[in-house]
């Protein structure tokens, strides 16, 4: 693991404190700005999460990638969110936010592959289960072990306190985001 001095850290922001124009604060929002710079950080964060998102996503392991063959990012999605207990047909269509039958062919196409499996559920024999293969539950742990040496390589750049804040922060945009 790379550890840094905060003598290694670059500039926070490449504006000098002195020249910065003074946010103006907001009465509604908690007291928040809802000024040019606070829309300006927004549009720039609504650029950077999906260019994460699309680099993590986009690396599928080299030793993989003959082994999964013409299994799709998307899918390798899918069999994620199943592990390790599995979900429902409706979960799994809520959490790849598609649709029930556009969640029915994509779990048709991975049970063919080998990589779910379709169980009836142990409390409602009428709820059909979408669980993980022996298969997929070797792959996902590889694929997931591959993501985090992506990300970890990608946020090198911040210490671990930076990126404890970080997450922590994400964390509370995401629960209020799930709250509306």
């Amino acid at each position: 693991m790379h550890h840094r001095s905060d003598t290694d850290r670059p500039p926070a922001d490449p504006v000098p404190e002195k020249t910065r124009a003074p946010s103006p604060r907001g009465e509604r929002d908690g007291g928040r700005s809802l000024g040019a710079d606070r829309g300006a950080r927004l549009d720039r964060l609504a650029e950077l999460l999906p260019a994460i998102q699309t680099r993590v996503r986009a690396t599928k392991p080299p030793e993989l990638t003959a082994e999964l063959g013409s299994v799709t990012l998307h899918q390798l999605e899918a069999v994620r969110l199943v592990q390790p207990d599995g979900l429902t047909m409706s979960r799994l269509a809520e959490a790849l936010d598609i649709s029930e039958s556009a969640a029915t062919a994509l779990v048709d196409r991975l049970v063919r592959h080998g990589l779910i499996e379709r169980a009836e559920d142990p409390e409602d024999r009428r709820v059909v289960r979408i669980v993980p293969s022996e298969r997929s539950r070797e792959l996902a742990d590889r694929f997931v072990a591959h993501q985090r040496a992506v990300l970890e390589e990608a946020f090198v750049v911040l210490d671990d306190e930076d990126l404890a804040t970080l997450v922590d922060l994400l964390d509370r945009v995401v629960s209020r985001m799930a709250q509306c």
